[in-house]
């Protein structure tokens, strides 16, 4: 069908540098809190639970300030 879906956890307290060059990304927040900062931008968006965000240009981006991370996202 073209796409994956994942669930996963991210750690407290850390920060993750993620660009997915030939997929692009949508993702849910189950629960915890924390930022994604889109780095062509400088952009700093907020993700709480029930949160849903897409990256639709392959959008470099940090994940950080996580309490804790359960998501379930989605790549094309």
């Amino acid at each position: 069908m073209g796409y994956s879906v994942h669930d996963t956890v991210i750690k407290a307290g850390t920060e993750t540098h993620i660009w997915y060059q030939n997929h692009l990304e949508a993702v849910y927040c189950i629960e915890g809190d924390g930022e994604v900062e889109t780095l062509k931008d400088g952009k700093i968006h907020k993700i709480t639970p029930g949160t849903l965000y897409a990256l639709d240009e392959h959008d470099e981006h940090f994940t950080s300030r996580w309490k804790r991370r359960h998501a379930c996202g989605m790549r094309v």
